[in-house]
C-alpha cells in the first residue's frame, strides 16, 4: 500500500546581495503605501485598496526575481512494507515427515497465527513455485504440489526482479530444499538487497526416488509403423544404478531399455518404439519396476493413449495451371499428418508439368480422394 502525503515547503534565496534587495523591496512597499494614501483626484476607498495591493504583488514579484528565489516542496511517501511468502508446490513434498506429509505441514504454517500476526504488520504476498512461480490467495486457493521440477533459484530471481523498487522486507522460503533445476539458488541470494529466510519442510536426509516426469508421444499411429514415444525420467539418490523402463499394453510388454541413472535430480531422455498391429484407440503404459528404499513408487508409471489407423488417406490433387487456390490446398493438406499427398499439375496442350498420373486403374484406386 502506498501513502502519498504534502508534509511541508520552503522558500531559498540564492542572490549574493539579498539584504540590498531586501532593502529595496521594503522601500519600495513604504514608497508604494504613501503614494496610495492621498490620491488626486479623490477615489473611493475600496479601489484605493486594490490599487495598493496590485502594487504590492508587482513589488513581490520582482523582489522574487531579483533574488534568485526558488520555491521548494516537499512530497512523503509511504510504502507499507512488504513480505514474500514462497511455497514449494512439487510432488516432493507429498511426501511423509514422519506421520505427517509435508504438503501438511506447509498448509498449517499459511493457516497460522503467524502467518496472521505477520499480515497485520505488513503486506504479504504469497507464491507458489516449483518449474514457474505464480501468485496465488493462500486463504482461498489450494496448491496442488504436482510440479515436476524444483528450481528455487529461477523462484528468487523472478521476486528480485518483480519487486525492485518496492518495500520488500524479506523473503520467507518454505520447501523442502530438492532443488534440481536452473540457477544456483545462493547466488541469486548473494545479490540481493532484502534477507531471505528459509524454513526447511522434511527430513535432513536426502530421498530416494525414480520418477518417470514426462513423456511425449503422437496423437495418431499407423499400422505396422515405427512411433517414436520420448520418456523423460529423473532420479535422486539411485546413482550408477541400472534399471529397466518399459512400453506395455496391458500385460504385453511391446518395448524395453535398460537405463544406468545419473541421480542427483538430473533428467535423462530415453526413445522408447512402438509398432501398433491392431486398429482403434489403445491404453499403453511406461513403467519402472519400484526400487528398494524409494520413497515415492507411484510415480513409476504413466499412462497414455493413441489412436491407430489403418494407413494415411491417400489423396491425388490435380489442376490444370498453378494458382493461389492449388498453393494454398497443397499445403493444407500436406500439413495434415494422416494424409499422403500426391500431385499432378497439367500445362498447356495437356501435358503434365509437375508430378506423374497414376499410371494404371489400379494405382489410381489406391487413392481414397
Amino acid at each position: 500500500m502506498l501513502v502519498l502525503g504534502f508534509s511541508r515547503f520552503w522558500l531559498k534565496f540564492f542572490s549574493q546581495n539579498l539584504w540590498i534587495i531586501v532593502g529595496a523591496f521594503i522601500l519600495s512597499v513604504v514608497l508604494a503605501y504613501f503614494l496610495y494614501r492621498r490620491t488626486y483626484p479623490p477615489i473611493s476607498k475600496a479601489k484605493k485598496n486594490f490599487l495598493m495591493v496590485l502594487r504590492f504583488l508587482a513589488l513581490f514579484f520582482l523582489f522574487l526575481a531579483f533574488s534568485n528565489t526558488i520555491l521548494f516542496f516537499a512530497r512523503e511517501l509511504v510504502e507499507e512494507p512488504v513480505v514474500v511468502v514462497l511455497v514449494d508446490d512439487s510432488e516432493s513434498m507429498n511426501l511423509r515427515s514422519g506421520e505427517t506429509a509435508r504438503r501438511s505441514i506447509v498448509e498449517d504454517i499459511l493457516s497460522s497465527d503467524f502467518i496472521k500476526e505477520l499480515k497485520a504488520k505488513s503486506e504479504i504476498s504469497v507464491f507458489a513455485f516449483s518449474d514457474s512461480i505464480r501468485q496465488f490467495d493462500y486463504e482461498k486457493e489450494s496448491l496442488s504440489f504436482s510440479g515436476e521440477i524444483t528450481s528455487i533459484g529461477i523462484a528468487l530471481e523472478s521476486i528480485k526482479k518483480d519487486f525492485k523498487g518496492k518495500n520488500l522486507q524479506g523473503i520467507l522460503l518454505f520447501s523442502d530444499g530438492a532443488n534440481n533445476f536452473g540457477i544456483n539458488p545462493q547466488d541469486v541470494a548473494k545479490s540481493t538487497d532484502f534477507p531471505v529466510f528459509t524454513c526447511g519442510i522434511g527430513e535432513k536426509i536426502a530421498i530416494k526416488d525414480v520418477s518417470i516426469k514426462s513423456m511425449v508421444s503422437p496423437d495418431i499411429a499407423y499400422l505396422s509403423k515405427k512411433n517414436k514415444i520420448n520418456v523423460f525420467l529423473s532420479s535422486q539418490g539411485f546413482k550408477g544404478i541400472r534399471i529397466p523402463i518399459m512400453l506395455k499394453q496391458k500385460d504385453k510388454t511391446l518395448d524395453q531399455k535398460n537405463v544406468v541413472l545419473v541421480g542427483s535430480g538430473q533428467t535423462q531422455e530415453i526413445d522408447l518404439e512402438l509398432v501398433a498391429n491392431q486398429e482403434g484407440i489403445f491404453r499403453y503404459d511406461l513403467i519402472i519396476p519400484p526400487q528398494i528404499g524409494e520413497s515415492i513408487p507411484e510415480n513409476n508409471k504413466r499412462s497414455f493413449s493413441i489412436k491407430v489407423l489403418k494407413s494415411k488417406i491417400n489423396v491425388l490433387l490435380l489442376t490444370g495451371r498453378l494458382s493461389w487456390e492449388y498453393t494454398f490446398l497443397k499445403r493444407f493438406l500436406a500439413g495434415k499428418e494422416n494424409i499422403q499427398l500426391q500431385t499432378v499439375v497439367y500445362g498447356e496442350k495437356g501435358k503434365v508439368f509437375r508430378g506423374k498420373f497414376p499410371s494404371s486403374v489400379e494405382k489410381l484406386k489406391e487413392f481414397d480422394l
